[in-house]
């Protein structure tokens, strides 16, 4: 028994069609992908901004906690750190309010002649690092 040709053209269409969906099918996956990594990239680019303002301000400052939590806008802990915190769209926001999603901490370390510290962002309600920076100022210890 032979095929007819509209046969063989629905088959050839079933295919094509087939292949095509496949094909649609990848795309939509790497897009998705890229957008995830755009917005991490997003998000990372922002953190080092905000790290690297807040590290100016601690140079600045002489590698006083004081003086920077008052130029900032930080809130000092019982520790002698000090926390930032942001919303979604990096915006400072009061560290006291729960409605942080990014929290940027500056905590002092021992040193001789110098100040350091060191500066940590992270993602509200998150133990792993966006970014971390240290931080030395000449001033007195």
């Amino acid at each position: 028994m032979r095929m007819s040709r509209s046969g063989l053209l629905v088959i050839e269409l079933v295919i094509a069609v087939g292949i095509f969906s496949l094909c649609a099918a990848i795309c939509i996956g790497l897009f998705v992908q890229a957008d995830r990594v755009s917005r991490e990239s997003d998000m990372l680019s922002r953190a080092v901004s905000a790290a690297q303002n807040v590290a100016e301000q601690y140079k600045a400052a002489d590698g006083d906690l004081g003086r920077l939590a008052e130029a900032c806008g930080a809130l000092q802990m019982a520790d002698g750190s000090l926390t930032l915190a942001f919303d979604a769209g990096w915006l400072q926001v009061d560290p006291a309010d729960g409605a942080a999603s990014y929290r940027l901490t500056v905590t002092p370390e021992t040193a001789q002649g110098y100040q350091r510290a060191s500066l940590t962002v992270r993602q509200a309600g998150s133990d792993e690092a966006l970014y971390t920076l240290p931080l030395a100022a000449e001033g007195r210890p």
